[in-house]
């Protein structure tokens, strides 16, 4: 419950930031925003005990504000622009961004069931595994639980075939519902469209996303599995004991890249916010593809939406927020973009 709160805390700060930024559009309003944004962070993260940060906020093609904080690791190495973290459930927005290149690439269909590209993908009922498709497995309402995603999450695996290894354990699981009929949560939908990312790519998850996702957004910083996030500077980070930081004794996990493991640095994610407002790498996907991935495909209430990995909220007017939050054991992260005006802001911390 309280890390709940503090991210939410987290993410209203940054909101307000981006609206103000909006409002005051003056240069020397700006440059007071910064300095203000600044001290208020800092103030934040000492009052949390937060041992090390980083927060960046982009406007069109420009970076606004960016600033890092504190340590991380064993080591206590400091965090730069160019410290990995664990991105948590962003990786789902990731993930889902190469089923959309798997589409455009004309290798599958939204309406396919996973079936046809996984045939041995079972659930305890085979018929509604049969029923199952991508767009249930993206928009979370295969039937699969939230508590069965969960019961498969921070295995810590260490093995290249964790992911598939950890979609076989699901042929014992129940569904909740129907496919198609109720949006639950759920880690397991997106451990499911990794395994068929390897299946129908003929590659590892990982070797996928540096050559189809990471590259060509210029996303350097990124990996999709133990070896090269430890390769490229990941350290495991802190977790918090009685609101006291703790090294923390969690390390990565193969098994659950495709959902929540995905390591990128603060630069890295500005180049996918410039991605996501249509500023950067405009020519990775059409525009049809690109529509695809920012529509707001499965209503879960009057103002808010999921899709491909991303929300979508109904903030103010016209105004739409797309955003995606993330935590694994040792870190947090969030990144939102206002599409209509162009701003968007990316976080992590420990």
């Amino acid at each position: 419950m309280k890390k709940t709160i503090y991210k939410l805390f987290q993410i209203c700060i940054l909101c307000n930031v981006l609206i103000l930024c909006i409002v005051h559009s003056k240069v020397y309003a700006q440059q007071n925003i910064k300095v203000t944004l600044d001290k208020y962070i800092e103030k934040f993260i000492k009052e949390q005990n937060i041992p090390g940060a980083s927060v960046a906020i982009v406007h069109h093609k420009d970076v606004f504000f960016t600033k890092t904080w504190g340590i991380t690791g064993e080591s206590e190495k400091k965090v730069t622009s160019k410290t990995p973290f664990a991105i948590g459930s962003i990786s789902k927005s990731l993930t889902a961004l190469a089923i959309v290149k798997l589409i455009e690439d004309k290798k599958i269909k939204l309406e396919d069931s996973v079936q046809q590209h996984l045939p041995w993908f079972k659930v305890k009922d085979n018929q509604s595994a049969s029923n199952i498709t991508i767009q249930h497995l993206l928009t979370h309402s295969s039937g699969m639980s939230t508590y069965e995603g969960l019961a498969l999450s921070d295995k810590q695996s260490k093995t290249t075939t964790a992911i598939k290894e950890n979609v076989m354990k699901l042929s014992n699981v129940t569904l909740t519902a129907p496919p198609g009929q109720k949006y639950q949560y759920s880690n397991a939908n997106y451990l499911v469209l990794g395994a068929l990312i390897e299946e129908v790519s003929k590659e590892t998850y990982s070797t996928y996303m540096e050559k189809q996702i990471f590259q060509p957004l210029r996303m350097n910083g990124a990996a999709a599995n133990s070896e090269e996030s430890y390769k490229k500077g990941y350290l495991t980070g802190y977790q918090s004991w009685f609101g006291i930081p703790r090294k923390s004794t969690v390390s990565y996990d193969n098994g659950g890249t495709p959902y929540g493991y995905i390591t990128a640095n603060l630069e890295d994610m500005i180049q996918f916010i410039k991605f996501l407002n249509h500023q950067e790498h405009t020519q990775f996907l059409n525009k049809d593809s690109m529509d695809l991935y920012l529509s707001p495909l499965y209503k879960i209430d009057s103002a808010k939406y999921y899709g491909f990995g991303l929300r979508t909220t109904n903030i103010n007017g016209n105004e739409k927020m797309v955003w995606h939050s993330g935590s694994t054991p040792d870190s947090h992260a969030e990144i939102f973009i206002l599409n209509e005006t162009g701003w968007g802001c990316c976080d992590f911390n420990e």
